[in-house]
């Protein structure tokens, strides 16, 4: 915290403010691109009564996911994509597993991250599903925190999504938004924000920008629903 941030008391990590703004003391959230769990652990810190949602596709990453959560009763760790279809995909292992991704690796990619991060090292076959009908078959009416670092998929888990996000059934969305050519058929920012906006969610932070040289290749995203925001008194426009 900077120290201007500080003397004024406002709250300029992205956790902290996700802490701030949540109200529930025993909340939903989803980890979706789990990985190995160090998110999920950050949450179950900030929120010691929360039950936790975490999906992790890549069988090796999974494995730890698991044996990182099996003691907390309140996490459920579930081997799966989150994606717009409910179905069975290739996704794709990278060299570094961080870049692993359903979509495939844009040729321009290495020009922004460098060379070999993003090389494809095997196809494998993995199950998906939609946030949508996973809170159907769940019983799942309210997410409290949506969290997505997913690698450039993150616009088809939102397409997923359509059912939750039309009746602002998630309170905060915080993604992962990458800003440069690194995945065929990624998203570019505006098309976020138009179709979130389009959802009723406003564009309340930005955190934790990457630059490479004097670029901007990434950001993490913080959405807020008005409906949310209306009803914590914090008045949307």
């Amino acid at each position: 915290m900077d120290e201007a941030s500080e003397k004024s008391g406002v709250v300029r990590d992205a956790f902290g403010v996700q802490k701030s703004l949540l109200l529930n003391d025993h909340p939903l959230i989803f980890d979706v691109g789990a990985f190995v769990g160090q998110v999920t652990d950050h949450y179950r810190k900030l929120f010691p009564f929360a039950l936790i949602h975490s999906f992790e596709p890549f069988p090796p990453a999974f494995r730890h996911l698991q044996q990182n959560t099996s003691r907390d009763p309140m996490i459920r760790a579930h081997n799966m994509a989150i994606s717009d279809k409910c179905e069975t995909v290739a996704f794709n292992s990278n060299a570094f597993a961080p870049t692993n991704s359903l979509l495939k690796t844009d040729k321009d990619g290495k020009a922004y991250w460098g060379d070999g991060v993003l090389n494809t090292r095997d196809e494998i076959t993995v199950s998906a599903t939609t946030i949508d009908h996973f809170c159907e078959e769940q019983g799942v009416a309210m997410i409290d925190i949506l969290k997505l670092d997913i690698q450039g998929a993150e616009y088809k888990a939102f397409a997923g999504a359509e059912e939750m996000l039309s009746k602002q059934s998630i309170s905060i969305i915080y993604t992962e938004i990458i800003l440069v050519p690194t995945y065929v058929s990624q998203r570019k920012f505006h098309e976020y924000l138009q179709f979130l906006d389009s959802h009723g969610y406003i564009l309340f932070g930005i955190y934790n920008p990457v630059y490479m040289a004097l670029q901007l290749n990434q950001i993490d995203a913080l959405f807020v629903s008005k409906e949310y925001l209306n009803s914590v008194g914090l008045q949307a426009p």
